[in-house]
């Protein structure tokens, strides 16, 4: 079985990507956050936007990532699942953060596909190392690639862990969604197999 399961608002318990902006942009980044979520730009552009904002010096980002909360039962399911299922995380974040908490927390076993940051001598830059052309969601990583490539290697049951607009389009190909926030609403609406839940201890309760 391999379970799928998005990074920020759903492993972290904010949004990496908006602290890091909240606290190094030097311009108006919730003007391009807008045009993204009214559908104006996609979520690459508006993160190739965003990162370009960026003034923040490597120790300094790293400085702010050590206020990043987990989810306090992300731990204990990771342990839960050990044998179980291959656990796979998906971003269309970042990998500095992602690397960086999972070493922190010792979880850097867990295999994750993310976006690319770079430091550059002044700010930062942001590639996309599976990026998909086709991909009908327009965001810089493709869950639907990274999804068929892993089932193709184990045809075994999917599922999914997530929480936003980078895992619509994933929701539909995976056998069952575990959602919450935005993806719930739109499993709700596109009657998509899936259960509500709050945290990771209500994910261990269901697995137990």
């Amino acid at each position: 079985m391999n379970i799928f399961i998005d990074f920020d608002g759903t492993i972290t318990k904010t949004d990496t990507t908006d602290s890091l902006l909240e606290k190094f942009a030097k311009d108006d980044f919730n003007q391009v956050e807008q045009d993204w979520v009214c559908g104006r730009i996609s979520s690459k552009e508006c993160m190739q936007t965003q990162y370009a904002m960026i003034r923040g010096m490597e120790h300094e980002i790293r400085d702010e990532l050590e206020h990043i909360e987990i989810d306090p039962g992300f731990i204990d399911f990771c342990k839960l699942m050990q044998n179980r299922a291959k656990l796979i995380i998906v971003s269309d974040g970042i990998d500095y953060p992602i690397e960086y908490l999972l070493k922190k927390h010792g979880l850097l076993s867990i295999p994750y596909y993310s976006n690319h940051l770079s430091f550059l001598k002044e700010g930062v830059a942001i590639s996309f190392p599976f990026e998909v052309k086709q991909c009908t969601s327009k965001c810089g990583l493709c869950k639907c690639h990274i999804f068929h490539e892993q089932q193709f290697n184990d045809a075994g049951k999917s599922i999914l862990i997530g929480n936003g607009k980078s895992d619509v389009c994933v929701a539909h190909q995976v056998d069952f969604v575990f959602a919450k926030e935005y993806l719930l609403t739109y499993c709700q609406q596109h009657q998509i197999r899936h259960s509500e839940f709050n945290d990771f201890w209500d994910l261990i309760n269901l697995f137990k």
